[in-house]
Formats: structure tokens, sequence, C-alpha cells
């Protein structure tokens, strides 16, 4: 049996190197399939657990990236390499919104009240300070956009639970997965042969062949549903399916699962529109922002995707339908 951690190693170095790792890390991870873990492990001089936590960091600094929208950012890990997919947000600084230019006037005045701002010279905050009030005072005060609604059930991810799932990966090895589906109250067990482990829409997904199932079979599990998860070391590594291409069950930013998709249109208010249009394609509305027709297979993306952003996005039949059955049930 090999010898697993009983915790997640905590990465060497401060943030400064990490920040350094990520800069080398990100632009190699975007190329068109990816960066091979052992290419990383020579230039960064880290091992693989450390590249999982940098990249675990990553995803959990996602909301800075433009227009704030974690589910901008995709990240795919196999038993050979990392890929990182997204539309842009790295390749320039992002932008402040109304709404973080808001918390940062109010930071820097609170900032100035305790040290006393009165009793001190002019700083380069003081200059800050001032340029961004002259900007918000020229905004309308509905460009400040409401906070999102997040999914309430989403739960944490255990760390120890990620490396677990990525050692399987890596040594292509058979697991037993203790799996709570949405609105149960008992978890099931389900058997799988994990492939990849894929950063979307702001979750983490473990992907895999079911083998009680005829091929193909490719399942995806949110990993913050997976209670337990059990490595079966006595069994023999499983074969790699060929062909097999993780991207045939992903859209930019979202996991399908291995199902006919049912086409659903959502309209997106004015206020959000032109950051929906970085990210899928559709039509503008003359009058009301813009229209896209999403190809939905998981009804659960649907619904957390229209209620991310409140009142911004109304969802025709028969996902109103979805999101009204979901809201009844929590």
């Amino acid at each position: 049996m090999t010898d697993r951690p009983d915790r997640p190693t905590p990465p060497p170095g401060g943030a400064i190197d990490r920040l350094e790792r990520l800069l080398l890390l990100l632009p190699r991870a975007q190329r068109k399939g990816g960066v091979t873990f052992d290419e990383l492990e020579r230039l960064l001089e880290v091992d693989r657990r450390t590249l999982r936590a940098d990249l675990d960091l990553l995803t959990a600094r996602a909301s800075y990236l433009r227009a704030g929208d974690p589910a901008d950012l995709q990240i795919t890990i196999d038993a050979e390499r990392v890929e990182i997919f997204s539309p842009g947000p790295f390749h320039r600084p992002p932008r402040l919104g109304a709404r973080e230019a808001l918390a940062l006037v109010l930071g820097l005045r609170t900032r100035a009240l305790v040290r006393g701002l009165a009793d001190t010279p002019a700083t380069h905050a003081d200059a800050l300070l001032a340029r961004l009030e002259g900007v918000l005072a020229t905004r309308a005060l509905d460009d400040i956009q409401p906070l999102p609604v997040e999914d309430a059930s989403a739960r944490p991810v255990d760390g120890l639970l990620r490396d677990r799932a990525l050692d399987a990966i890596a040594e292509r090895r058979p697991v037993r997965l203790r799996y709570l589906k949405p609105g149960a109250s008992d978890a099931e067990v389900r058997q799988l042969h994990p492939l990849t482990l894929v950063h979307a829409e702001g979750r983490w997904y473990l992907m895999g062949e079911a083998p009680d199932r005829p091929p193909p079979a490719v399942r995806s599990f949110r990993l913050d549903r997976i209670l337990e998860i059990e490595i079966e070391d006595e069994s023999k590594p499983f074969a790699y399916p060929d062909p097999f291409d993780p991207h045939d069950y992903l859209e930019p930013s979202r996991v399908f699962q291995a199902a006919d998709p049912v086409e659903v249109t959502v309209d997106y208010s004015p206020k959000i529109a032109r950051w929906i249009e970085e990210r899928f394609e559709g039509v503008p509305l003359e009058g009301w922002g813009f229209r896209v027709t999403h190809p939905v297979a998981d009804r659960e993306w649907l619904v957390r995707h229209v209620l991310r952003y409140g009142g911004e996005a109304v969802a025709h039949s028969p996902g109103r339908e979805w999101v009204i059955e979901a809201l009844d049930h929590r």
C-alpha cells in the first residue's frame, strides 16, 4: 500500500515565492495541451504536492479575475499534466468595477481616520482616495451591481480529499466514493476509474469512467459533495481509455454530464451583458441586454448559473421551471 500523508503538506516559501511560481506556471499551463508536471517540477524545483497547493490557491483567488467571476477559470489535471483555460483575464490587469472601487474608498477612508489624516502629510494613498471619489461621483448608483447569489449548498473542499483523488488519478487506481446527491439525506456508494480533476464554475469536479456501466460511461462528481474516497490499492491499475479527451465533456467554464443537452435561453440585463458577451456566444436584445441559448446537460448548472446573477438573468422555459423548483426545495 502506498504511504500517504495524514494532512496536506504546506508549500515551501512565502507568498512571494508562490507568486513567482504562479507567474511561471500560468503561461505554460495556458498553452494548448497544457504542461507536464515533470516539466514544472524541473523548472520550479518543487514537488507535485506543492504544485497542487499552488493551483488550489489560484482557484481561491479566482474572484480577482476580470469581471470578478470565478467561473471564468477552468483547470484540468490528469496523471501527467495540467491545463488552464481562461478567456483572457491573466493577459492584462483587471479593471475595478464600481463595487470594488467603493469598497476601496471605504477602506482608505477608514485607514485615514485611524491614523489621523488631518495631522499627517499627503501620501499616495490620499491621492488615490481623491481620484477614486472623483470617479465614483460621476457614476450612477445603478452601476454598482449587487453581490451575486451564491449556492448555499456548496461545502468547503477538504484538501486531503483532493490530494487522495489526485493520487488515484496518478496511480490509475479504482476508487469507491461516498457521494451525496443534491437534495439527498443519505450518501450513496459509487465506483469510479478516476481520469481527471477539473475546476470549473468555481468548483472542483472528479471525472472518470463508471466501470459498472457500458462504455463510454464518463461521469463527473462535485468534489464538495464527495464525503469519502477509498483507493482500492489491491486492485490492478485500470487501463486508460483510448481515446479519451476531457474537453469532449467540457465547455469553457463548465462541466457537461454525458447526456443529451437541452437548449435553454437566458436573457441578461444591460448591467452584466458586456461580461456575458465575453464568455458566451449570443445576440444583443434591443433595449434589454444580451440573450444566450445554452446547451444544458446538467440542470443543477443552469440553476446555479441563473441564481448567481440574481435578478439580472432571466431563464426561459424549461429553465424557469427548474429555478422555481430548486427555490421551492431550499
